[in-house]
């Protein structure tokens, strides 16, 4: 948050999650691990810069007891996250190789991927969404740029 400043970082960070969710996601498709492992490189290297700047965002916006509920609840909320993840991808799988008439395979499973970078999208919309309004509550609030 130093080097690029808050608001930037979240959407420039918000992109690399991106980015590595299409690698991961295209490496899948074509059939090479190479590749998907590079994703997920790719997609960590965000994700936890990411969690640095929402943290960020926390403590600027948040004081005293409720920083502490919000921090449990940012924590709570990626977790479940992760669970429905977990649980829908699945099913995602087996309708889109139902609907190609495929039982399966590595094309497959590089569509459903791709279904992710679609919710990382809208993350990268929240960003610029936070972004707005974290500067316009700098504006009121007299704080300073961050």
């Amino acid at each position: 948050d130093k080097l690029f400043g808050n608001r930037f970082g979240a959407f420039f960070f918000g992109m690399f999650v991106l980015f590595g969710q299409l690698v991961f996601a295209m490496g899948a498709y074509l059939d090479h691990f190479w590749l998907m492992a590079l994703g997920r490189l790719i997609f960590g290297v965000g994700g936890e810069s990411l969690c640095v700047c929402q943290n960020t965002y926390q403590v600027l916006w948040f004081k005293g007891k409720e920083l502490n509920l919000v921090f449990g609840l940012g924590l709570s909320f990626s977790r479940v996250g992760s669970t429905i993840n977990m649980n829908v991808n699945g099913p995602i799988y087996t309708m889109i190789a139902s609907s190609m008439g495929v039982e399966g395979g590595y094309k497959v499973l590089g569509i459903t991927l791709f279904t992710g970078a679609a919710l990382c999208i809208f993350s990268v919309g929240c960003a610029l969404f936070l972004w707005y309004f974290d500067k316009r509550a700098a504006r009121i609030l007299k704080r300073p740029e961050t």
